[in-house]
């Protein structure tokens, strides 16, 4: 990991909700989730915020939450049971689910999404969010939000690097 500057917490806000669009209706969705999951683990990390370039190497260790692709929205099939999956084995995990385009369309359709796209900073933790179980795995990174595009890097094989807000 590479550390390139500090950064306020404003700068984090401000990036994120210039690049997560809400519904002008008020639903709630995934963005307003990850929101208030960056807001929540700011104020448990002191608010410490840089932007970092992370290796290939880091990528595949960060710690990811459960996610049962887009239950609500026709998901059938749990990608990432329980918490603090690796990026790695996720990314083997959904690489032997060959149905999983057409069970958990919304979250495939994410995915692909980013197939063919710079992966914009993703966010990240050091310590452990209150949303996430514990358990006795211990990571340097922990997923706030990006899984997505963490996903999508893996599956494509991809060796670079991803820059990333990280918190703690």
């Amino acid at each position: 990991m590479k550390i390139i500057k500090e950064v306020k917490f404003e700068e984090v806000l401000e990036y994120f909700d210039l690049t997560h669009p809400v519904r002008p209706e008020g639903n709630f969705t995934t963005n307003d989730w990850a929101r208030n999951l960056i807001v929540s683990t700011n104020e448990q990390c002191g608010g410490q915020w840089k932007i970092v370039e992370l290796m290939p190497e880091d990528i595949l260790e960060i710690l990811l939450p459960h996610h049962r692709g887009e239950p609500d929205l026709g998901g059938t099939v749990t990608l990432i049971e329980g918490d603090n999956t690796t990026v790695k084995n996720a990314i083997i995990k959904l690489s032997q689910l060959s149905d999983y385009h057409t069970t958990n369309t919304v979250c495939w359709n994410k995915i692909q999404y980013w197939m063919d796209k710079e992966i914009e900073p993703i966010f990240l933790s050091t310590i452990q969010p209150k949303h996430m179980l514990k358990t006795n795995i211990q990571g340097e990174f922990y997923h706030l939000d990006g899984l997505h595009r963490l996903l999508a890097w893996g599956l494509k094989g991809s060796k670079s690097s991803i820059k990333a807000f990280l918190v703690g």
